[in-house]
């Protein structure tokens, strides 16, 4: 049920027009369903360990949205990457098959017994990035494939010319039906 989804398009194209458009929509829902903000998760995570922690206490089914993506997932590739760029790599790997019904994420356990997590049972954790396609072949190597986690992602490109300038944009609501039908699924 987990989701990894990148989109490729180039500048100037409004790819941040996806987070725009989540936020318009997730303060509709707010209106009525107050703990939905709680489906939209961070927009940076640090390390595995903070995202196993996030998921622990705040929010076990999200999605997180990434700007310019492709310098996240040349990191984790790095040959020389930190710790923590590996560890998290780790984690996208597992939380990835896990939100299955009877799945469950097992605990965390620290020396600093106040850090252990529990067992998080189906974790749903989607992520949407967005880079330009250059940035993300220039650096697109052999390993970024054979660790696993880019083939996980759904890649859609867009190629096309620059969209005109829509000067209603800051006029657009969502629908009331999107909004009242993704209320109902928050509520539930």
């Amino acid at each position: 049920l987990n989701q990894y989804i990148l989109l490729l398009a180039p500048t100037g194209t409004g790819k941040e027009s996806m987070s725009t458009g989540i936020d318009r929509l997730m303060a509709s829902v707010k209106k009525s369903v107050i703990a939905a903000g709680e489906f939209v998760g961070p927009s940076e995570i640090a390390s595995g360990q903070a995202l196993v922690r996030y998921m622990d206490k705040t929010s076990k089914c999200f999605v997180s949205l990434f700007d310019e993506f492709g310098h996240r997932l040349q990191a984790m590739a790095n040959p020389k990457a930190h710790n923590a760029e590996l560890v998290l790599q780790r984690k996208l790997l597992e939380v990835y098959q896990k939100s299955g019904r009877g799945q469950e994420w097992q605990p965390s356990v620290y020396a600093d017994a106040e850090k252990n997590t529990k067992i998080i049972p189906c974790p749903a954790m989607s992520i949407l990035g967005y880079c330009t396609p250059e940035k993300l072949y220039a650096e697109l190597n052999e390993e970024m494939i054979t660790d696993g986690l880019l083939p996980r992602f759904s890649i859609i490109e867009y190629n096309g010319q620059r969209p005109e300038t829509n000067h209603n944009h800051a006029y657009v609501q969502p629908a009331p039906d999107l909004t009242s039908q993704l209320a109902a699924i928050c509520a539930h």
